[in-house]
């Protein structure tokens, strides 16, 4: 499901939540930003890519390669495509990008807008507790 970077996302599901939901990663083969990374960032996409705040059954492939790409996780290696982050940005902003992100960054040199980039240099990481009440919002619905 492509989404330009930075429109709002699903803004009838989210009105209530007095939150900007904005969209981030939901690429398409019609073309994205593309350039180096910090390894501190991809280092901390991963660990959100990891712990997704939202996840459904199914799994969707890169739509850039086709593939099913995964990533490895303490003991094990974990499929992504079936679920969603929500990153706290600035004020009553809130990301929202598939797991698929961490694969568009390090696979496809997707280079996310920098205020999400800061966001996830700044945000509570997945495991602690001021995350997960954050992301409890999402979870409850």
């Amino acid at each position: 499901m492509y989404i330009p970077d930075l429109t709002v996302y699903m803004p009838d599901k989210h009105r209530r939540l007095d939150m900007n939901i904005l969209a981030i990663g939901w690429l398409s083969t019609n073309g994205y930003s593309t350039g180096p990374v910090s390894e501190a960032f991809l280092h901390r996409l991963k660990l959100f890519c990891s712990d997704p705040a939202l996840s459904f059954f199914g799994l969707n492939d890169c739509p850039l390669c086709l593939q099913s790409p995964s990533i490895s996780r303490s003991d094990k290696d974990l499929e992504l495509g079936s679920g969603e982050l929500r990153i706290k940005g600035l004020g009553n902003i809130v990301y929202a990008a598939p797991d698929l992100i961490y694969h568009y960054v390090k696979d496809h040199q997707y280079q996310p807008p920098t205020e999400f980039v800061e966001a996830i240099l700044n945000s509570h990481l997945p495991d602690t507790v001021e995350y997960q009440e954050f992301v409890n919002i999402w979870r409850k619905r």
